[in-house]
């Protein structure tokens, strides 16, 4: 990865922040950790690794690493999952889960993939965030698939983000850790001029970093060469 020009700002969740500052580690300027949103797990944790535990196990979606990290070790053993990206895929290994269906371009996409399997699964159990995005639900539902969803994190937005933004230098290199990141930059009021780079992890967050900054998006994420979109966070 070549080294950016000027000030890194690694925009993401504070659960995220931690290893996309490692990759930049040895930078001439030290990255800049900008959390919009604090990762907080949610009550139906134990209703989803109960229905992870049930017979006739449906095959398990998952948008996000952060829904995998929130169970259980071993809560995915027989289990298979289709994952929205290797990140996610990583993840939900961890948790023993038999990954089938690795995308690499969303939830939406994720879906088409779930709907060319043969055999097409009857029901999919979507392990979500409380803000998950509805294009997954939509595809799987316009199929006929019955998808039976539980939420197991959220993201809740930090009140001081603004304000570290505003405190922050000029930046080189904005780096998005998801669509919501972007979302979240947008409305403390950041406009990013041309030169600035705009780095995301997958085409979902690009398509939203383009939608609301413009300019040149580049797919490049460490150690992963893209692919590693969070859809949900």
């Amino acid at each position: 990865m070549s080294a950016p020009v000027g000030p890194i700002w690694v925009v993401a969740t504070d659960g995220a922040l931690a290893g996309l500052l490692s990759a930049w580690s040895d930078a001439s300027v030290p990255p800049v950790p900008l959390a919009w949103g604090a990762l907080t797990a949610h009550a139906d944790v134990q209703a989803a690794e109960a229905a992870l535990a049930r017979d006739g196990r449906p095959l398990v979606m998952l948008t996000s690493a952060y829904a995998a990290q929130a169970l259980a070790a071993g809560a995915g053993e027989g289990v298979r999952a289709a994952c929205v990206g290797p990140a996610t895929a990583g993840a939900a290994r961890e948790r023993g889960f038999e990954v089938v269906v690795e995308g690499m371009g969303g939830g939406a996409e994720l879906a088409e993939q779930v709907k060319r399997l043969d055999p097409r699964p009857e029901r999919v159990l979507w392990l979500r965030a409380a803000s998950a995005r509805p294009e997954a639900r939509a595809a799987l539902a316009a199929v006929g698939i019955e998808i039976e969803e539980i939420t197991v994190y959220d993201v809740k937005p930090r009140s001081a983000f603004a304000a570290e933004v505003a405190a922050a230098p000029d930046p080189g290199v904005v780096v998005f850790g998801s669509p919501r990141a972007a979302e979240a930059l947008h409305a403390a009021g950041v406009v990013l001029p041309d030169p600035v780079g705009r780095w995301v992890p997958g085409e979902v967050t690009a398509k939203r970093v383009r939608a609301l900054f413009g300019g040149d998006v580049r797919v490049q994420w460490p150690g992963r060469d893209g692919g590693g979109d969070h859809a949900d966070g």
